[in-house]
């Protein structure tokens, strides 16, 4: 049954509901746009199903969940996040709101975004094929149909399409309708979003960011998050893969009877029949370790477990549910302290030094307790080279006066530069002690000896040695991980396609690399302190000669090679 439209009123024409109050009119708007909207969407809005055929689009389970959350918002304002699994029909239905209210409402600007530009066109298709099917008498004119834009010149209304990070999206536009689409993978999501809501005036429009899960505790992981618990101004939905009743699979004729496995009579399987957990079982042989993340049963599960990831995550959750509050925060949040310096005790910082780019990562740093491996106290924030440095010598000196902590920097791209602060000083600024500068025992060509050079460098051979040592002390002793930060990174450290180990896009790693240079390390200071040497091992590049593998402290009389003096 078709609904009969009213023609858009005109912008002069005085309408009864301005006598009403606030709540009143937001009211009859809800009543009305929540019927209007959705029997003119199901009457006239055609599309392809799954099986290749045209038919119009009748709600689906997780479609009528986003609506229903739309209709109470009274379809203005409306901000929400959509944690989804594969295929529930969530973006169809976000084109076609978008469709019908740019049919219906004059001055209209729609943006949709997708990771990549060849989805971000199949998005227009779609829309395109909606326009086509629409009835002739209710399709409005379209003067410009590209790859990018739809454009109604009547209705001064238009819909365009990109790629996330191609141009500035809402950066000097005005827009009503938003769609971020698989925002979880974009390699830059927060400039996008600022510029996109910044976009969209306050208590209007429809913006809608939806995605599967890729990685923990990055961006789009922290966002939906805030979003779930009230701390921001979107509202959150959840559409696990059963959300969707056709996932199922029928028992086959003369296909044994399915006997549950123990986490299928946990929560939320448990619930599930074994038509569907047939069906589940189907999709974990083909995603494999994907399963999750395609088609999530759990909000956090989905996250979590949404890539191959390289720490154990059951022992980080243990540790970070009981790690303890911290002593106090210093320097506006940027340092953490867990313990006071103790007397006896030495100390180890490994130090992360940021790029400095716009988005990347921050300056970290990471202070232990040589005996224990502890997190003692954690430095975090974005500064000049030199100023970082000198918190990291006034952190050392602290944790102890007389025998300062070992500092041990990364010295890959711009650590270079902090490692010249601490050997040098600067104006007003003291040298920081050599014999407490970490250095590297590197192999020189020339020479044919292995020669100490300040700094750790991360490199194909270092960085198994990192994460192993890390892995150890996980496994061993979860209470030495303390800082909430540092076991979110931990967390979200995955294998990366090139079977690298870091963080996923829209994560950062700063805490997690400054963790296990320091672990790495540790042994060492500890091991200094303890017996004046080193243990010996085959170093790489120098076949049959016993040196130490991670390096060696500084001498009180090193001189720092040419490459790093400053004149």
């Amino acid at each position: 049954m078709e609904v009969a439209l009213a023609a858009p009123p005109s912008p002069l024409q005085v309408t009864w509901d301005v006598f009403l109050s606030e709540a009143e009119r937001r009211l009859a708007k809800r009543e009305r746009d929540g019927r209007d909207r959705r029997a003119w969407i199901e009457s006239r809005v055609v599309i392809r199903n799954k099986k290749r055929e045209r038919v119009p689009l009748i709600f689906n389970v997780p479609q009528q969940r986003i609506w229903s959350m739309w209709k109470e918002l009274g379809f203005t304002g409306v901000r929400c996040v959509v944690h989804k699994a594969r295929q529930e029909g969530v973006s169809t239905l976000v084109l076609a709101t978008f469709l019908e209210e740019v049919c219906h409402r004059p001055n209209t600007t729609a943006v949709i975004v997708d990771r990549e530009a060849m989805e971000a066109h199949r998005k227009l298709r779609v829309l395109k094929f909606m326009y086509d099917n629409l009835p002739p008498d209710e399709k409005p004119k379209l003067s410009h149909n590209s790859r990018n834009e739809m454009v109604f010149p009547e209705l001064n209304s238009s819909i365009y399409v990109g790629k996330a990070g191609a141009r500035k999206f809402g950066r000097g536009d005005t827009i009503h309708l938003v769609l971020l689409s698989e925002i979880a993978f974009y390699p830059d999501p927060e400039s996008i979003v600022t510029g996109i809501t910044e976009a969209v005036p306050n208590g209007e429009g429809l913006v809608v960011f939806e995605s599967t899960a890729n990685g923990a505790e990055t961006y789009w992981h922290n966002f939906y998050r805030q979003a779930r618990d009230g701390q921001n101004t979107f509202r959150a939905i959840f559409l696990p893969w059963w959300a969707l009743p056709e996932y199922r699979q029928p028992q086959l004729a003369g296909e044994a009877p399915l006997v549950r496995t123990t986490e299928e009579q946990q929560p939320p399987f448990d619930k599930l029949d074994d038509d569907q957990l047939r069906w589940r079982r189907d999709k974990a042989k083909i995603l494999k370790e994907r399963v999750e993340a395609e088609d999530p049963s759990t909000d956090e599960g989905a996250f979590l477990r949404s890539g191959r990831t390289r720490f154990d995550i059951s022992a980080l959750l243990v540790a970070k549910a009981a790690a303890p509050k911290p002593l106090r925060v210093e320097d506006g949040g940027a340092l953490t302290i867990y313990e006071e310096p103790e007397e006896g005790h030495t100390y180890t910082i490994a130090a992360d030094v940021a790029e400095g780019l716009p988005g990347g990562d921050f300056d970290a740093a990471v202070l232990v307790d040589d005996a224990s491996g502890a997190e003692v106290a954690v430095l975090w924030g974005k500064w000049p080279f030199h100023v970082f440095a000198d918190k990291l010598a006034a952190l050392g000196c602290r944790y102890t006066a007389a025998r300062p902590a070992v500092v041990a920097v990364e010295r890959n791209n711009t650590g270079s530069a902090v490692l010249q602060r601490l050997l040098l000083g600067g104006e007003g600024v003291p040298a920081y002690r050599r014999d407490r500068l970490y250095a590297y025992r590197d192999y020189d060509q020339a020479s044919q000896k292995t020669l100490p050079r300040p700094g750790w460098p991360t490199t194909s051979v270092t960085k198994p040695l990192m994460e192993s040592a890390l892995e150890r002390l996980i496994a061993d002793h979860p209470e030495c991980f303390r800082d909430q930060r540092v076991l979110s990174e931990l967390l979200s450290l995955v294998y990366l396609k090139d079977g690298s180990v870091g963080a996923p896009q829209g994560a950062h790693d700063d805490l997690a690399i400054a963790r296990m240079i320091v672990e790495a390390v540790r042994p060492e200071s500890l091991s200094r302190r303890s017996s004046g040497g080193f243990t010996g091992a085959i170093f790489h590049g120098v076949p049959h000669r016993r040196v130490s593998p991670l390096g060696d402290l500084i001498d009180p009389n090193w001189i720092p090679p040419r490459g790093l003096d400053p004149t």
